[in-house]
């Protein structure tokens, strides 16, 4: 068996070079031609080759294994494919287009003939010209398994020694190679002639796809070096893991990414806003890297395997080179142990080395963005507002050079003995001042310039008590611009927390308490305007709750109902309108029953009680329709979260 590898899409059109010298031949077996599982296989052939023969007078019949129970059904098959693709319209003129009505009729003349006995299987092939068609038979790799690849190998073999066809096969490299059977190997190498590996141009097919989008901003912004490396075989990336270079010939996976890609850049697009390029960058870096690894089956909507815990600038990404753990990323995870700490263990290990293929060993920025993930694994439209928030906020740990407080702490993080005497002191106090005004942007920042400021503090000269009042002050100013404590700043001092010198344990404690009060005042914000549209607003208050068309729901996974006070609870119950019922039992429903991943019974049991307790005070009436639907139908609802 000779093989080759060829291309699809330069100038010499390797793949059509090589099926036009097969036929031209006289051979005495089949072509083979095997490619990764959805790298565009079938769908090149069906178009581009297709329109190629059909310009030189030949008609490629597509023929597709899958299903397929019997040998004898493969006959009928070809000739039904050949039937299709010509129309009916061929040198045997009427009696084809005959043919084919008594062909579509075979299921129930079987009714009541023995088909086999008007038509035997091989007898079916006399009414295809041999001399101007190319069998291509398709999924090999799926066929039933109560018929063997020896099995189909020996009609292949029928069909081009006996019967004079040529044949091209299609199968996916991965089931080809993985046969033990050395009789089925010999049996392969007298069916098959020679074998071509299909490899697609990710490039051409990619442009494609987003062509397809009829954006011209969007076309013109894929096309950026930037994005076309990202899935560019031949640009070195993908050295980096095999794994990655398989899935990225993928075209469903590339089709898949795409797709969640557009609404994103939709939303970008005519919006003015900070660092666009770099945000828009960094989210079709993670979608991309999330498509895979979703599509592959290594992560899910219900479990990310701690993924959202490992990004910041905070992260120590020390990673071994081309160590037996990183080699492993290359395979697939299967992690079906039901130890809870083997898994998390398991997990910590796969988020590491996610971040350093994706994206660290690639200089990108290891950011988690949970609104794309839930988009990507659990289809639920991102919250854009939230999104971009967030990695404004994720961006602060990364991008300080337009602020001269943090361009100043850099470059005494990155050595302070790089500056002379007279220097250090006068950045020393610049620092000093830069902190007291509250001009740094994120808390890391303030910890560390405590840090150097009380440590060199004779240099400028300041006692502590004075630098500790003016870091609080400067602490307490930054606090006035945080409209929303994210969960990217929550995490992001968790990390650092263990690194903190004994000197700076206090600041860390100070902001931690200042958060919480921040938090606090937020979340009583929050239950208030709760309580109001839990009244006066139900639809509003719903949509925080249910997964909505257009946006991520705000306490999906979040306890909080529980915070609701008992009057205003029975305030709302005794006031529900007919929607109202309807609403809160689907509320009920997909919170607390269908249970999605996330138990939130137990915290919330609490709102179920006083719901349900309310509900009981009621005394229904049966001439009004609210009231007839709690009795047959809320009622009923919440009296299963109790028996259950």
């Amino acid at each position: 068996m000779n093989g080759a590898i060829v291309g699809i899409e330069n100038r010499d059109n390797p793949i059509i070079g090589s099926v036009k010298n097969y036929i031209k031949m006289d051979n005495s077996g089949a072509l083979l031609v095997i490619g990764d599982w959805g790298c565009g296989k079938t769908y090149f052939f069906k178009n581009t080759l297709a329109e190629e023969l059909k310009r030189e007078g030949r008609m490629l019949v597509m023929v597709s294994l899958f299903g397929i129970h019997e040998l004898k059904e493969i006959p009928e098959r070809l000739l039904y494919a050949y039937l299709n693709s010509s129309g009916g319209k061929n040198n045997n003129g009427k009696w084809i287009e005959n043919l084919k009505n008594i062909a579509d009729s075979i299921p129930k003349i079987k009714e009541y003939i023995n088909i086999d006995k008007l038509f035997l299987g091989r007898g079916l092939y006399s009414f295809i010209p041999k001399d101007r068609i190319v069998i291509c038979f398709d999924d090999l790799e799926r066929l039933i398994k109560s018929i063997t690849i020896n099995e189909v190998l020996g009609t292949i073999n029928d069909l081009v020694e006996n019967y004079g066809f040529k044949v091209i096969v299609i199968a996916n490299e991965g089931f080809v190679n993985q046969s033990k059977d050395k009789t089925e190997l010999v049996f392969k190498e007298k069916v098959i002639e020679k074998t071509i590996a299909f490899t697609p141009d990710t490039l051409s097919i990619f442009n494609k796809l987003v062509k397809s989008y009829n954006n011209e901003g969007f076309t013109g912004y894929m096309a950026r070096p930037e994005i076309q490396s990202t899935i560019n075989p031949s640009a070195g990336l993908s050295l980096l893991s095999s794994k990655y270079k398989k899935n990225i010939l993928n075209i469903r996976i590339l089709k898949f990414a795409i797709k969640h890609f557009y609404p994103v850049f939709q939303y970008y697009e005519d919006k003015e806003c900070e660092h666009k390029d770099i945000k828009l960058q960094s989210y079709w870096d993670f979608i991309l890297a999330i498509s895979i690894e979703y599509k592959i089956n290594n992560i899910s909507f219900e479990d990310n395997r701690t993924l959202d815990n490992q990004y910041s600038n905070v992260i120590d990404f020390d990673f071994d080179n081309h160590t037996e753990a990183e080699q492993l990323f290359d395979e697939d995870l299967d992690d079906t142990s039901t130890d809870n700490e083997n898994k998390q263990q398991a997990d910590a290990s796969y988020s590491k080395k996610f971040y350093e293929k994706y994206f660290v060993k690639r200089e990108k920025y290891p950011i988690f963005h949970k609104e794309l993930y839930n988009y990507v694994t659990g289809g639920i439209e991102p919250n854009y507002e939230e999104l971009n928030t967030n990695m404004d906020s994720a961006l602060k740990n990364y991008i300080h050079v337009e602020n001269p407080a943090h361009t100043l702490l850099s470059q005494l993080l990155m050595g302070i003995w790089r500056f002379t005497n007279e220097d250090i002191a006068n950045k020393l106090r610049e620092l000093h001042l830069y902190v007291k005004k509250g001009e740094l942007e994120d808390y890391v920042s303030y910890m560390n310039a405590y840090t150097y400021l009380y440590g060199y503090k004779e240099i400028l000269p300041i006692s502590k008590d004075d630098l500790d009042t003016d870091i609080r002050t400067g602490i307490d100013i930054f606090n006035k611009t945080i409209k929303n404590v994210s969960f990217l700043t929550k995490q992001g001092l968790q990390m650092v927390k263990s690194g903190i010198p004994e000197c700076t344990q206090w600041v860390f404690s100070y902001i931690q308490t200042e958060l919480s009060s921040i938090e606090e005042e937020q979340f009583r914000d929050e239950v208030t305007i709760l309580e109001r549209n839990f009244e006066e607003n139900f639809d509003e208050f719903m949509t925080c709750f249910i997964i909505q068309p257009s946006s991520t729901p705000k306490y999906y996974s979040t306890p909080i109902l529980h915070h609701l006070r008992k009057e205003c609870i029975e305030r709302k119950v005794h006031n529900l309108e007919p929607n109202d019922v309807i609403t809160l039992q689907h509320l009920i429903e997909e919170r607390y029953i269908k249970n999605s991943g996330v138990d939130l019974y137990n915290e919330e049991k609490i709102f179920l009680d006083r719901l349900k307790a309310a509900i009981d005070g009621l005394e229904l009436r049966n001439d009004k329709m609210s009231d007839v639907m709690i009795a047959r139908q809320l009622k009923p609802t919440i009296n299963k979260l109790f028996t259950e």
